[in-house]
């Protein structure tokens, strides 16, 4: 029997056995709970016989699809779990070889057991995304300079160019690295849609009349539903025409006439752009009132016109010799992008490896290319249980629907679960109308039932009622919307759970600081003065206080993390960055270790030098650096190395000073003597030892961290297929640059007593007691920097290497924007449900009109917020909720000490400056990353 804790729906869809079930799960739903209780629920009951023969199935013959490692490990532990309090000796034993795993992991199972018809290595090794971008990459090089080599035609066009318009395009890269960029950019989004190389050599083949051809569809494919809107609304214009006072129906007629002569066969885009730019004015009137139902009808209507001609004229005009131009540099893209998916599917091959999209192409042509294959795992699996449904793509639905269906007939039983709100991986090829259609399918089937999960049992109703608020209007309106149901039970309490912290008119990067005082300081306040508890009454700490384990600051990037941190450190404030905040190869201590390294490989690096000598190896003062560049003088073409021996010898070093440099340099000089004999890694132990360089790093804030991350880089020292100091840099900067969001190493502090700081994408799943949102400002849209883009639905390739877009290139920028747009929505929605007990939300509002549309801009006006007081104050906000309002400026910091505050946090980056500039900018830019 179940649980009398399962709700109605919730039973259901455990309970529905005999058919396919689609589970639409909302936030906090206890969506996994139920995917975990059928599984138990089919395993229980086919030992116990009360299940029909064919839905009968052992752990090891359902199939669990889970979207991370780490959702697996949770639902095999769950499962694990419930079989022991039942006492399921037998099926704990089959666990541990049951189908639980990611998609990538259920496809790598599926080719080592079918290795001679997958025609693959049998002990092939999976290439994680940082090595396949770092081989893909070395390919691409390759590729690049053999054809440069060969004085081939048409790559020495494209290289020219971009030479000629690089100005206009990017600086700081050269042309083969722009180009290398864009193969890589393009080649996945082709694998993301499930082409393969066969299709690109089709498309090359068709030479430019091919290209130009796709073009069209995507072009077309784009204008077509924004005239099809149109249309619609004139249809339902024209009954209202003869209700409507004169000046309105003057107004509709003109509409009419421009709208019946839409050129949309014509096959000329630009004149379908003119078409649009002429409706424009005449919806763009401003209309100040209306009288009568007509008119009132008519309003609505004119406006859903004005929206679809706003996003075709994103698109702009083009000439003709732009046209042929793009036109002619893409097929010559599309040849480049050829050979190099060559070259790297030859390089995999010689290596035994496949990448993550070889694991789900090659499973699925397993599955479609051997019937006997296919049909013994549709009789194996009885049951298919798929999760996060709506963050999947068109190749893995494939793979699921072969596995359950065989010439249209159900070989087994299918449970999908997702929330399309929640759909927030859009930029790994998700498409959530995928779920969409599964929704669809399960309402208008009869071998399916759709079910529908509203109950919260995590949040406060007052956090839902502001989601609730948000997601009702317009300018959020996310498609199907669907409000949650308060589920579970909590203690009243007094103070509002809604918290705004509002800056108005700063500069971003002085906002951005403020705002991490700010939040440091409401923090503290919160915790240090206990004033949230605990109040939902299922915890077993209901009515104790927030502690800092139970908040999280949520951000939608972690590049300007390093502010926040450095703020909560110096408030007092014990912090952990989950995924490793600015980047693992940007942390202080790797930098380090890294200009240590090149000092010794390199000596007349002056930069890397002046980094070290500030560095906890040596930990020289400003003034000594100072006067080290002073010992130089008027010789700046000197290496500031050949002035270590008089700096030894000046008045200005301390004792311990010279007595950290010449340890220091005796060590580096006994090391670079053997660094043609010794691993990259003992040179780092060695450096280590003899300077303490670990136990300074223990000392300061945040040591255990940076102790373990000293670590982490002494061990890939240790593992990197690479000899040499010199051959070690160049792998790292290869790597840093492929994988900006390498973590830090893990420590005993990501389970300890501190505030978590994480993108929303990593909280998903999770929950908090208290959640702090904070940069509400941060700008929703950025322009696409590369030199092509692809269409992944039609294969259409765009260019802006003349310096300005042409037509393809426009239209897939501006599908990509309202795509990204929307997915920002669902993300704000997903960042929003991650709280339990509070949610503060922090940003700055800008009067500018030129002010880059953000959260903030649109969240703040709609609750009614458009200023904060400088103390905290309860205002009523739209809708009735009640929340604490304060100014950010009002921190609890003064001025004088957030301007010291930033003085300390540039002193490292001024004795860098101190280096020798014209070295910098002509000798240094390649090792740029590690010391800037």
């Amino acid at each position: 029997m179940l649980s009398a804790t399962f709700t109605r729906s919730q039973r259901k869809a455990i309970e529905t056995l005999d058919r396919n079930v689609c589970v639409s799960a909302g936030a906090g739903s206890g969506k996994t709970k139920v995917l975990v209780e059928r599984f138990i629920r089919i395993v229980v009951g086919s030992k116990c016989g009360r299940l029909a023969e064919e839905l009968r199935a052992t752990p090891e013959q359902i199939l669990v699809i889970t979207f991370t490692d780490k959702a697996t490990r949770e639902m095999k532990n769950r499962i694990i779990e419930a079989f022991r309090q039942r006492n399921l000796i037998e099926e704990l034993h089959q666990i541990e070889n049951a189908y639980i795993s990611t998609i990538h992991g259920f496809c790598a199972r599926l080719l080592l057991e079918n290795p001679f018809e997958a025609q693959i290595d049998p002990q092939f090794q999976a290439l994680d995304e940082v090595r396949a971008a770092q081989l893909l990459r070395r390919c691409c090089e390759i590729e690049l300079d053999r054809l440069v080599e060969k004085n081939d035609r048409w790559i020495q066009e494209l290289l020219i160019a971009i030479q000629n318009k690089q100005h206009e395009l990017q600086s700081g890269y050269d042309a083969s690295g722009l180009l290398a960029e864009a193969v890589e950019q393009v080649l996945m989004t082709l694998r993301n849609a499930g082409w393969q190389r066969e299709d690109v050599e089709a498309l090359a083949a068709e030479a430019l009349d091919g290209i130009a051809r796709r073009n069209l569809v995507a072009v077309r494919g784009f204008f077509e539903p924004l005239v099809a809107e149109i249309l619609a609304c004139r249809e339902a214009l024209m009954p209202l025409l003869g209700n409507l006072r004169s000046e309105m129906r003057a107004i509709v007629s003109k509409l009419d006439n421009q709208i019946t002569a839409c050129p949309l066969n014509s096959g000329d885009p630009n004149l379908l752009l003119g078409w649009f730019e002429k409706i424009k004015p005449l919806v763009n009137r401003r209309i100040v009132y209306a009288s009568g139902p007509s008119e009132h009808d008519l309003l609505p209507l004119l406006y859903r016109i004005k929206e679809a001609v706003a996003q075709a004229l994103k698109v702009h005009k083009t000439s003709r010799e732009l046209e042929e131009q793009a036109i002619r540099f893409c097929h010559s893209f599309v040849v480049l992008l050829l050979q190099v998916w060559r070259a790297y599917e030859k390089s995999k091959r010689q290596l035994g490896c496949l990448d993550m999209e070889d694991l789900q192409s090659k499973a699925i042509q397993l599955l479609e290319n051997f019937p006997a294959v296919r049909h013994r795992y549709q009789k194996h699996f009885r049951h298919l249980l798929v999760d996060e449904f709506q963050d999947t793509n068109l190749l893995q639905v494939r793979l699921v629907e072969l596995l359950h269906k065989e010439d249209g007939q159900i070989c087994n039983r299918k449970f999908l679960v997702g929330d399309i709100q929640q759909s927030i991986y859009g930029f790994r090829g998700a498409e959530p109308l995928l779920f969409r259609e599964a929704v669809r399918d399960a309402e208008n089937k009869r071998e399916a039932i759709h079910v529908r999960l509203a109950d919260n049992f995590r949040s406060r109703p007052e956090v839902l009622r502001l989601v609730d608020q948000v997601f009702r209007q317009r300018a959020f309106a996310l498609e199907s919307f669907e409000p949650l149901t308060p589920g579970a039970d909590f203690l009243p309490k007094e103070a509002p759970s809604i918290e705004i912290l509002l800056a108005k008119n700063m500069r971003r990067d002085a906002y951005l600081l403020r705002e991490a005082e700010a939040l440091a300081f409401r923090i503290r306040e919160i915790v240090e003065k206990g004033q949230l508890r605990i109040t939902a009454r299922s915890d077993p700490r209901c009515g104790e206080p927030i502690r800092w384990r139970d908040i999280a600051v949520l951000f939608r990037s972690l590049t300007k993390i390093a502010l926040y941190e450095e703020a909560f450190a110096s408030q007092g404030v014990p912090c952990f960055v989950v995924g490793g905040g600015r980047g693992y190869y940007a942390r202080q201590e790797v930098r380090d270790l890294l200009n240590a390294l090149l000092y010794l490989d390199t000596p007349f690096d002056d930069i890397a030098l002046t980094a070290v000598l500030r560095s906890p190896f040596v930990g020289l003062r400003i003034d000594s650096l100072v006067e080290l560049h002073r010992l130089r003088r008027e010789r700046s073409s000197e290496p500031l190395h050949l002035y270590l021996g008089s700096l030894l010898s000046s008045r200005v070093l301390t004792e311990r000073e010279k007595e950290r440099l010449h340890c220091f340099l005796q060590i580096v000089e006994t090391l670079r003597a053997q660094a043609d004999r010794l691993p990259v890694g003992q040179i780092l132990e060695r450096l280590i030892l003899h300077t303490n360089y670990d136990i300074c790093l223990l000392s300061r804030p945040n040591g255990r961290r940076r102790l373990a991350n000293m670590r982490k880089l002494l061990q890939m020292a240790s593992t990197e297929p690479v000899f040499g100091v010199s051959a070690f840099i160049q792998q790292l900067k290869e790597i840093e640059k492929l994988s900006p969001r390498e973590g830090d190493a893990p420590t005993e502090e990501e389970e300890a007593d501190v505030v978590r700081m994480l993108t929303i994408h990593r909280a998903k799943g999770l929950e908090f007691p208290l959640v702090c949102l904070a940069d509400l400002s941060h700008p929703f849209q950025l322009p696409s920097q590369e030199l092509f883009i692809c269409h992944g639905k039609t294969m259409a390739i765009g260019s802006r290497i003349m310096g300005k877009p042409d037509l393809a290139y426009s239209v897939i920028e501006a599908m990509r924007l309202k795509r990204d747009q929307e997915e920002a929505m669902r993300l704000l929605y997903v960042a929003l449900t991650r709280a339990k007990e509070h949610l503060l939300l922090s940003g700055c509002l800008n009067d500018l009109s030129s002010s880059s549309e953000s959260w903030a801009s649109l969240l703040f006006p709609l609750l009614g917020v458009n200023d904060a007081p400088q103390e905290p104050q309860i205002r009523s906000l739209v809708g009735g909720l009640r929340a604490r309002v304060m100014a950010i400026a009002h921190s609890g910091v003064s001025s004088d000490a957030n301007e010291a505050y930033l003085r300390e946090k540039r002193i490292d980056d001024l004795a860098e400056v101190l280096a020798n500039l014209t070295k910098a900018m002509e000798g240094a830019t390649d090792f740029k990353g590690w010391s800037e």
